[in-house]
């Protein structure tokens, strides 16, 4: 008899630490930050849609979200998923467009990051761009192959790409110019002959500049040569 009263005293006992310790346990109620924010573009800060929110360590994800039709998006990530090593990125996957952000709010339940402007929406591939004669010049991938002078002036009037309708064959101090702006070692074009739009019987020289071995930029020259001879084509459009 008094077996059983000692066994009935502890698990009351044991019973009563678990619960407390059960109620006391903040893992049992995980703790979340809720992460907003509104995805927008310049210059008329136009909200996007459907574009990932994503916060993760390298490869692993620990939440993610699409943006609503007002470009607003609201994430709920375990506080126990993230670290200082996280990251929010925000990927828009028609234009191969990605930006990364620090994960903001560390310590509290609730963070809004406001307005995150993904892209200019005159530029939304994020295609290389330079300024010249007050004016911004979007600048599109070298097209392959080389052409004569009236191939370069129609193949320029009928592209349509990167959502851009109005490209055109450079003017001399257009092409010179975007090239005398490329020192970013990232933007490496094929040195050789490039059509101009006028005259249609000059092409310019672009060759690149180095010292000792390293790549410092490019110089150019204007040449003479006939319309039948071909050349490389660099359409750009521009926007103020």
């Amino acid at each position: 008899m008094k077996m059983r009263r000692i066994i009935q005293i502890l698990f009351l006992l044991i019973t009563t630490s678990a619960l407390v310790s059960c109620g006391n346990n903040e893992d049992f109620d995980e703790d979340y930050l809720t992460l907003v924010g509104k995805v927008i573009s310049e210059p008329n800060n136009a909200p996007i849609p459907n574009v990932t929110v994503i916060v993760k360590n390298g490869n692993k994800i620990a939440a993610s979200t699409t943006t609503n039709q007002q470009g607003q998006f609201e994430l709920n990530v375990s506080i126990g998923e993230i670290d200082t090593s996280s990251k929010l990125y925000i990927n828009d996957i028609i234009h191969k467009v990605q930006k990364e952000y620090e994960i903001l709010g560390f310590g509290k339940k609730y963070f809004d990051y406001g307005d995150l402007i993904l892209y200019d929406s005159r530029n939304p591939y994020d295609l290389p761009v330079f300024k010249f004669n007050n004016c911004t010049y979007l600048i599109h991938p070298l097209l392959m192959g080389e052409y004569t002078y009236e191939e370069s002036i129609n193949i320029c009037s009928q592209l349509h790409d990167y959502d851009v309708e109005s490209w055109f064959l450079p003017t001399k101090d257009e092409l010179m110019g975007y090239f005398k702006s490329c020192n970013n070692l990232g933007e490496i074009y094929s040195a050789g002959y490039y059509r101009i739009s006028q005259p249609n019987t000059s092409v310019i020289r672009i060759y690149r500049l180095f010292i000792d071995n390293v790549f410092h930029g490019y110089g150019c020259d204007e040449v003479n040569v006939s319309p039948e001879e071909r050349a490389y084509v660099l359409p750009m459009a521009k926007y103020q």
